[in-house]
C-alpha cells in the first residue's frame, strides 16, 4: 500500500503532476469505472494526452478557461484532466441547467473553448455561437501527438466552480494548482486514501464537492467509480454499493437520511469504510440509523467544507462512540486550515458563542472571479497585523470548550440545500421578474420530520391570477432543479417590520398537508390502489390520497420521491419502470401499470 504523507513529494504542487506520478506507480490498475467499462491509469493518460492535444491544435493557450459540457460519465473526467495538460483552467458545466444560466458562465469566464460529445454537440454550438472553439471528443481529429511537457506552476489557475450569486447570476469561484493540490493532499492524508480503495462518485460536475472523490481516488491510485444518483433510484444505488465494492462514499446528510431509510436488516456494506457528510446538518439519529449496516472498523465523518476552501475541519465518528449532542460538530481543523469564531468587530468570541466563521489558510480559493469588490468583501490577508489569509465565510458557528466547531446557521441569505448552497435573492430575483409578481420572499423551512424545502411567499399584482405550477415552471426554465421551491404560498402582502423592511420571523409555515389545490381527491376504489394510496400517505405524511394525485407533486423533492419508490417496490415485490412513472405519475396510472405487470 502505497500513500503520500509528505506534502513536498506532490510534483510541483500541481494536479497534473501528481497524477504523472500516479500513472507511473499503478499504469494497470483502474482509474475510472462506469457500469461495465473503465480505463486503467495508463489508458487514462493516453485519453487525456488526446484531448490535451486537440486543445492545443486548437489554439488554447496557458491560462484559457475551457467548459466542459458533457453528461455525467468518464468523458467528463478525460476531458477535464486534458484541459488541465494543457496548461488551461476547466469551468464546470451541468447540461442540464438552463442554457441562459450556462450562457452567463460562459460569458463571464471568457470561455475559449468548449468540450463536448455527438450527444450534446448541437447545445454545444449553440451557445458557442461562433465565438468559441468546439471539441468534440466522440469525433478526434488527426492530431499529431507529442509528448511536450506544459510548465505548469502550482500558481496557475486550474478550475472556476459557479455557484449561487445575489445578483440574480452564479458567480465563478477560481482555485490555483497549488491550493487544489494541498486540499487533495490534507483529504488524502486525513482519510487514509490509498490505491486500494473504491471512491463513489455521484454528484454533478458542476458541484464544488465533486472534486473531493475525483481527487480522493486519482491523486492516490485509487479507483473513481461513477454512478448517476439523478437517474436511478436509491435501491439500485444500494445494490451498485456492495457490487461495486465501494470503500469511501461522499453522502449528503439529506441523502444519507432518506438512504437508511430505504434499508432493510439484511442491507450491509461491509466494505464501506468511510463515509464522509457535509453540506448540511448531521444529527446523532442520522449516524445511529446508519452504522448498523456498516462493518465494525468503519467511520462516519461529518465535515466542515465549502466551495471557498474545500476541506476544512471534520469530526470523525465511529462505531459505538457516545454522542452527547443530537447536533453533530464539525470537529476540528484540519492541517493547514485554522477556524476563528468573531463577532462583528473581528474579534474572537469566547468558548460557546455565537459568531461568524473565519477561516485562515495559504491554500484558500483565489477569490470570485471577475468579481473584484465580492472578493475584497470576504477575502483578505493581515487580519489585526497578523499575516496569514482570510475567508469570512458567513456561516456562523459555536466554539465549544473542547475545541469543537459547530454550525449555527447563515450570516445572510445564503442557505444549504441537499448539499448545495444556495443564495435565495437568485430565486427572488426570477420570481420578481414574472408579470405577476408584486412582492416575494424565498425561506428555506423545515418540516415536522425535519425535511429542508425552499419556500417561496408570493404576493399577486391585482388584476392577475395566481397559478402555483406556473410560476414553479417559470423557476426551472431559468434555475437548477435544487434552487425551485417546493412550495408557493399566495399572501395578500408580506409582513413588515416598523422600519419597512420584510419581517421573516412573522412569515407563517406553509401547511405541510397540502394537497394539490387544482383538483378534488377522488377516492381510491381498487385494492391496488387502496395499498398504493396508503404507502404514499405514509411516506410522504399526507392524507387523504386520491387516485388522481400526482406522486412527484405530492413528493416536492426527487430524494423523498425515490425514498417512496423503494418502499412501493417493496411492498409490491417488483421493480418499478422510472420511464412508465415519470410518463403517467398518478396514484391510478401507477396502480394500473402494477395490475399489468404483476
Amino acid at each position: 500500500m502505497t500513500t503520500y504523507d509528505d506534502f513536498n513529494a506532490w510534483p510541483e504542487y500541481t494536479l497534473t503532476g501528481q497524477l504523472n506520478r500516479v500513472v507511473e506507480l499503478f499504469p494497470d490498475r483502474p482509474a475510472i469505472v462506469q457500469g461495465g467499462k473503465q480505463l486503467t491509469y495508463k489508458e487514462f493518460d493516453l485519453e487525456t494526452d488526446r484531448v490535451k492535444q486537440e486543445v492545443l491544435s486548437k489554439g488554447a493557450v496557458k491560462g484559457d478557461r475551457i467548459a466542459l459540457f458533457l453528461e455525467h460519465g468518464i468523458s467528463q473526467f478525460v476531458a477535464l484532466f486534458g484541459v488541465l495538460k494543457s496548461g488551461a483552467a476547466y469551468v464546470a458545466l451541468d447540461i442540464t441547467n438552463p442554457s441562459d444560466r450556462i450562457s452567463y458562465i460562459l460569458e463571464d469566464a471568457k470561455a475559449t473553448m468548449i468540450i463536448t460529445n455527438n450527444r450534446n454537440l448541437a447545445q454545444a454550438e449553440a451557445l458557442a455561437n461562433g465565438t468559441m472553439q468546439i471539441v468534440n471528443t466522440d469525433k478526434p481529429e488527426s492530431v499529431p501527438t507529442s509528448d511536450d511537457f506544459m510548465n505548469i506552476s502550482g500558481d496557475d489557475v486550474c478550475s472556476i466552480i459557479y455557484t449561487s450569486g445575489s445578483t440574480g447570476n452564479p458567480k465563478g469561484t477560481w482555485y490555483s494548482h497549488k491550493a487544489m493540490s494541498h486540499f487533495a493532499w490534507r483529504y488524502s492524508r486525513f482519510c487514509g486514501l490509498n490505491e486500494f480503495d473504491r471512491v463513489g462518485y455521484f454528484v454533478s460536475i458542476s458541484f464544488s464537492a465533486h472534486a473531493m472523490p475525483m481527487l480522493g481516488a486519482l491523486m492516490n491510485g485509487g479507483a473513481l467509480v461513477l454512478f448517476d444518483l439523478k437517474k436511478k433510484q436509491l435501491s439500485h444505488f444500494r445494490d451498485w454499493l456492495v457490487r461495486q465494492h465501494i470503500s469511501v462514499a461522499l453522502m449528503i446528510p439529506s441523502v444519507l437520511r432518506n438512504f437508511s431509510a430505504t434499508l432493510d436488516k439484511e442491507h450491509n456494506f461491509p466494505q464501506l469504510r468511510l463515509v464522509l457528510s457535509g453540506g448540511e446538518s448531521l444529527f446523532r439519529a442520522d449516524v445511529e440509523k446508519f452504522f448498523p449496516h456498516l462493518g465494525p472498523d468503519a467511520r462516519i465523518m461529518h465535515i466542515l467544507a465549502s466551495t471557498e476552501a474545500y476541506l476544512t475541519s471534520a469530526l470523525v465518528i465511529e462505531k459505538h462512540m457516545l454522542l452527547a449532542s443530537n447536533h453533530l460538530s464539525v470537529g476540528l481543523d484540519v492541517e493547514g486550515m485554522r477556524t476563528h469564531v468573531m463577532d462583528e468587530n473581528g474579534n474572537p468570541v469566547g468558548f460557546n458563542s455565537s459568531g461568524e466563521i473565519w477561516i485562515e489558510s495559504d491554500y484558500l480559493a483565489g477569490g470570485y472571479w471577475n468579481d473584484e469588490r465580492l472578493t475584497n468583501e470576504h477575502f483578505f490577508s493581515d487580519h489585526n497585523g497578523i499575516a496569514g489569509r482570510y475567508f469570512r465565510s458567513g456561516d456562523l458557528g459555536i466554539r465549544l470548550p473542547d475545541g469543537c466547531l459547530v454550525i449555527s446557521g447563515r450570516k445572510d441569505h445564503m442557505v444549504k440545500l441537499r448539499g448545495y448552497r444556495i443564495d435565495v435573492r437568485e430565486i427572488e430575483s426570477v420570481l420578481l421578474g414574472l408579470p405577476e409578481m408584486l412582492e416575494t420572499a424565498v425561506l428555506l423551512k423545515e418540516d415536522p420530520q425535519g425535511g429542508k424545502h425552499l419556500v417561496a411567499y408570493v404576493v399577486i399584482r391585482t388584476g392577475h391570477a395566481f397559478d402555483e405550477s406556473r410560476i414553479k415552471l417559470a423557476v426551472l426554465r431559468m434555475l437548477p432543479d435544487y434552487m425551485v421551491p417546493g412550495f408557493v404560498v399566495l399572501l395578500d402582502e408580506l409582513p413588515k417590520a416598523h422600519t419597512g423592511k420584510v419581517d421573516f420571523k412573522q412569515i407563517p409555515d406553509p401547511d405541510w398537508h397540502q394537497l394539490a389545490k387544482t383538483m378534488d381527491v377522488e377516492t381510491v376504489t381498487t385494492p391496488t390502489e387502496i395499498k398504493l394510496a396508503e404507502i404514499v400517505g405514509r411516506m410522504l405524511n399526507i392524507s387523504p390520497v386520491g387516485r388522481n394525485h400526482n406522486i412527484i407533486q405530492l413528493a416536492k423533492d426527487s430524494l423523498k420521491l425515490f425514498v417512496t419508490l423503494d418502499e412501493i417496490e417493496k411492498a409490491f415485490g417488483k421493480k418499478l419502470s422510472i420511464d412508465a412513472i415519470l410518463a403517467a405519475p398518478t396514484i391510478r396510472s401507477i396502480a394500473e401499470w402494477l395490475d399489468r405487470n404483476h
